[in-house]
């Protein structure tokens, strides 16, 4: 069972203020949530740790996921990371990678 699943079924607040932190294109659009919300979560913590900010402001501002553009990574990390963490965080889920595939990229492999 993904991780995403036991955490969206929880009544714990914390957990359901956290949800809110990553809300991904599939939950507007009332679809399942599966292992590519994990992966697309983790691009946020990853963007999280980067930019130093939580990002919280980011996706709770978004009204519309088909117009919003997504930040960079900051510009002291390299171009790799900044495509690693657009491919995690990629608007449609059939389009990010799965964890195997992620840690194919050459960032991970040097």
């Amino acid at each position: 069972m993904p991780a995403s699943s036991i955490i969206l079924d929880s009544s714990d607040s914390l957990i359901q203020e956290k949800q809110t932190w990553y809300r991904c294109p599939e939950m507007e659009e009332n679809k399942q949530i599966g292992l590519k919300y994990d992966i697309w979560s983790a691009g946020w913590a990853l963007f999280n740790i980067c930019s130093l900010d939580d990002g919280r402001y980011l996706l709770d501002q978004v009204e519309d996921f088909n117009t919003w553009k997504r930040p960079d990574i900051p510009r002291i990390y390299s171009r790799d990371l900044d495509r690693v963490f657009k491919l995690m965080t990629n608007l449609k889920p059939e389009e990010r990678p799965n964890a195997n595939e992620l840690l194919k990229e050459k960032i991970f492999n040097q």
